[in-house]
């Protein structure tokens, strides 16, 4: 079919979202329909339509999404990982897991499976996200002190402790939540936890 075709049919729709252009892409891809196109471009295509993370999750999914990395070079850490009832993601300073029924493997962030690293052992996080024995942390994040660590990273002080946490790592972990309970986790953490099995581990920063 000419351009010319095209950008007649083109000009009688109505153009799609972002999001029902990346699903067309999607379905293009998964066909076969696009075998023509180089891979390169379709990963282009791919990215550029690809559903950003909302600031404000609105499903457990896209609050563990807030703590995927991004462009690490551990690349596992630029997915999603669920084991089977779980579903994970960690950059490396903070974890956010949340139950699951999605099947073992890694996923995106549009939830797309990512087979080709179906051999990729993720980091076993056991140690890190275990709740300790240590007396937990009632914290008003309204009235907790925040110390300017650098340009772009804040943090609180949380009473009685020598570290602080990011602001903006525990403000998405609170997801909306004025007054947290921070339970002391493994390897230094504090543990955060919502009433519907969601929990999130940040590690402190040295002040």
């Amino acid at each position: 079919m000419s351009l010319s075709t095209i950008s007649t049919l083109a000009h009688s729709v109505k153009p799609p979202t972002k999001a029902e252009a990346f699903r067309v892409i999607l379905d293009a891809i998964a066909q076969g329909d696009m075998a023509l196109v180089p891979p390169a471009t379709q990963a282009l295509l791919y990215a550029y339509f690809l559903p950003k993370v909302p600031k404000v999750p609105k499903t457990p999914e896209q609050w563990v999404m807030l703590a995927v990395s991004r462009n690490d070079v551990r690349y596992y850490l630029n997915y999603l990982y669920s084991d089977g009832t779980t579903l994970a993601a960690s950059d490396g300073h903070r974890i956010h897991v949340c139950p699951t029924t999605l099947a073992a493997g890694y996923y995106d962030t549009a939830l797309t499976p990512i087979p080709d690293m179906a051999d990729v052992k993720y980091p076993d996080f056991t140690n890190i996200v275990a709740p300790s024995n240590r007396a937990p942390i009632e914290l008003d994040l309204a009235t907790c002190p925040v110390r300017h660590i650098t340009k772009n990273i804040h943090a609180y002080i949380p009473p009685g402790t020598e570290t602080g946490l990011n602001v903006g790592y525990l403000s998405q972990a609170a997801a909306g939540l004025t007054n947290v309970t921070l339970q002391p986790a493994g390897l230094g953490g504090y543990r955060l936890e919502h009433a519907d099995g969601r929990y999130a581990v940040i590690m402190p920063i040295r002040l």
